[in-house]
């Protein structure tokens, strides 16, 4: 089965003390009424450069 796919490039996810974190958020486009599983993938400092090969590549 094959789903539609969005991506929100700059997720603000504010922590309980007030620091902000940024991430790069890739989920079904139906996804907001269903709980999901997740995979996380941390990179301190930049989202953009680490995996930038594997991220763009299409299948």
């Amino acid at each position: 089965m094959t789903r539609s796919i969005t991506e929100q490039a700059d997720m603000a996810i504010v922590l309980a003390d007030g620091c902000r974190l940024s991430a790069r958020v890739w989920m079904p486009e139906n996804a907001s009424g269903a709980p999901l599983p997740a995979i996380l993938e941390y990179l301190p400092y930049r989202k953009r450069d680490g995996t930038v090969a594997r991220r763009t590549r299409r299948s």
